[in-house]
């Protein structure tokens, strides 16, 4: 692993534990034993390694994407599935304070994040869409690209109400989400199977 790769993983560790404001550059360094000259050979300042941290992520999601569409065997009802719990509810609670810490204190950082995974999220929502009618399972009246603005800005809402007011366990409201997406969009054919799926997998 790249000097960069370790300034990378270890800053993002500290900012979801610590928080991004808590953490400073001397604490990286410390915790990599690294110079702050070493430091500013990779990053200029804080800034320029919270865009680095959020584009490794963006490139993570794209191959899990990439990943879900190489499989074809794939169901695509059990595929959003895990995408959706992957991408909302995996570590959501501490990743929602290290975004809420963004947004307050690097707003130009996180305004930027978001606009790019608004490209990303669009084209995996409406990649699903096509991939269900396809097969059946989803409604073959859906519009695709306002749907999949609709289920985007349902889970984009999801994240907004939860870092306001946590009234139930993660994992229930997760769960609901889904429940909510898939009625939304299966076909009776896509409903049975989804109904089947549900006991397996604890939806």
């Amino acid at each position: 692993m790249t000097i960069e790769e370790q300034i990378l993983n270890v800053s993002a560790k500290l900012f979801i534990d610590f928080g991004v404001k808590s953490v400073s550059i001397d604490d990286i360094c410390a915790r990599l034993h690294i110079s702050k000259k070493t430091f500013y050979v990779y990053f200029k300042q804080k800034e320029d390694l919270l865009s680095a941290i959020l584009r490794e992520e963006r490139t993570r999601r794209e191959k899990k994407l990439a990943a879900i569409e190489a499989d074809s065997k794939q169901n695509v009802i059990k595929a959003m599935i895990a995408d959706t719990r992957f991408f909302v509810g995996h570590k959501v609670e501490r990743h929602m304070c290290f975004f809420y810490d963004l947004k307050k204190y690097y707003p130009n950082v996180f305004f930027e994040h978001k606009k790019e995974m608004a490209k990303v999220k669009k084209d995996r929502t409406e990649w699903f869409l096509h991939k269900g009618i396809d097969e059946g399972l989803f409604r073959n009246d859906l519009n695709i690209s306002t749907m999949a603005l609709f289920l985007n800005m349902l889970s984009e809402s999801f994240f907004e109400d939860f870092q306001k007011e946590r009234k139930a366990p993660i994992g229930e409201i997760v769960n609901f989400l889904i429940d909510t997406l898939m009625r939304s969009i299966v076909s009776t054919e896509g409903l049975k199977y989804y109904e089947e799926m549900k006991k397996e997998i604890e939806i």
